[in-house]
């Protein structure tokens, strides 16, 4: 093997590395915020331990798959979250407007301004 051909096999190996170490800090920091929220609850500092564990969850939910529940075809567009008329039936004419309502999980939230979030869909 020539010595470029080793400084590559070399350069991957390294990278090989350094990824599954990061990899492993990464899963290791959701299970810190779960440990230090448990250990808030046994202190009965539950407002804390919320916090913990929301940290925990932003950071699971951003390795999770994006997934699209509760689907549904409506009569009319739906007015929010949860709030939707379903269709009785499946049968369209070409003229009609179809409304879909649709539960995201798993998608990101980033805060772009104070009080003010943007969605990300993976």
């Amino acid at each position: 093997m020539n010595l470029s051909k080793k400084f590559i096999f070399l350069g991957l190996i390294s990278i090989f590395i350094i990824t599954s170490l990061t990899m492993f800090s990464f899963a290791s920091e959701e299970k810190d915020y779960i440990n230090r929220a448990l250990k808030l609850i046994d202190e009965e500092k539950y407002n804390e331990a919320v916090g913990e564990l929301e940290e925990a969850l932003a950071l699971i939910r951003n390795k999770a798959s994006l997934e699209l529940v509760n689907l549904f075809f409506c009569e009319e567009l739906p007015q929010m979250f949860g709030i939707y008329n379903p269709r009785e039936n499946t049968l369209f004419s070409s003229e009609d407007t179809l409304f879909f309502y649709g539960e995201l999980k798993n998608c990101t939230y980033k805060e772009i301004q104070k009080g003010l979030y943007q969605m990300y869909l993976k």
